[in-house]
């Protein structure tokens, strides 16, 4: 590759079944899906790295989407790959990869629409556009006001969202993703009154896609949702018929229990770890939104 093709360069990936999308709302290059104007900012991850819906025209009908923006230096991504001693995923193609992978094998998701990625010198800016699920709630936030009941029928609904966890999650594995940032609160909830769950795995980024997830990054991801599944809600029943059908077993062996093992023992490191991490998190995001208002950079 030559310099100059280095020093400003572009990918785009697209979804064929939204090409009429994208043709109407005239996306063809990174800068036109660049350029969407912002909605209303959902998520901010880091100042330069966040979240915001979109509304696009679809044969004269609103069709409302997601895109995620990032803007990040060549050189940081380097440092923190060094420092963590773990591969850095600050482009979203990453992401569009793994949420296609995930509807060809029946995993409930977002459904990708584009991704892309853009080069100017050492600063790298990526951007992934995804449908809108429509109406869904957070795990996370959903659970302790809905299934800490000893009602009956909050058990029955609470073992049914079990049962549905446990299932997507074996198949997100089986078909070689791990998730990495695997806590309820990137798990969302349909918001209708349908008799069985409508569970969507969100926020892929940083997932990783083999052939084979090799054990260390299976117990990380179960780990993160025991850590976030709060003690209010899951009792250590709940826990264990989880990990069952998790495992696809009905009596544990000492393999299944060396794994529950190690479960539980990264489930205290992430513990440890994690107040620090909030408290670091909170003070940026404290520092972004106290700076003075400039124009979008984007």
């Amino acid at each position: 590759m030559s310099l100059k093709k280095f020093l400003s360069a572009s990918s785009i990936v697209a979804n064929p079944d939204f090409s009429e999308l994208l043709r109407q709302n005239s996306l063809a290059d990174f800068d036109s899906f660049y350029s969407l104007p912002t909605g209303e900012v959902v998520k901010r991850v880091r100042k330069d790295r966040f979240t915001s819906r979109v509304t696009l025209r679809l044969d004269d009908n609103d069709f409302e989407a997601y895109i995620k923006r990032s803007q990040y230096s060549i050189l940081a991504d380097i440092w923190k790959t060094v420092r963590k001693f773990t591969r850095q995923r600050s482009s979203f193609l990453n992401e569009f990869n793994a949420l296609v992978l995930l509807e060809r094998s029946d995993v409930p998701t977002i459904t990708p629409i584009a991704a892309g990625i853009k080069r100017a010198g050492l600063i790298r800016r990526s951007f992934i556009l995804t449908a809108s699920l429509g109406e869904t709630l957070k795990l996370a936030d959903w659970v302790p006001q809905n299934l800490a009941s000893k009602d009956p029928a909050i058990q029955k609904r609470k073992r049914a969202i079990i049962d549905s966890l446990a299932q997507i999650t074996r198949k997100m594995h089986r078909i070689g993703v791990n998730h990495r940032d695997f806590y309820l609160t990137h798990i969302h909830l349909k918001k209708d009154e349908a008799p069985q769950p409508a569970l969507f795995i969100i926020d892929l980024n940083r997932a990783d896609i083999r052939k084979k997830v090799p054990l260390r990054w299976l117990v990380k991801d179960i780990a993160a949702l025991n850590f976030s599944a709060p003690a209010s809600a899951f009792s250590r029943t709940d826990r264990m018929r989880f990990l069952k059908a998790y495992l696809g077993v009905r009596k544990l062996t000492g393999k299944e229990k060396r794994f529950i093992r190690m479960v539980i023992r990264k489930s205290g490191e992430i513990a440890h770890h994690a107040p620090r991490a909030i408290k670091r998190d909170r003070e940026f995001m404290a520092r972004v939104n106290e700076a003075p208002r400039r124009q979008a950079w984007w």
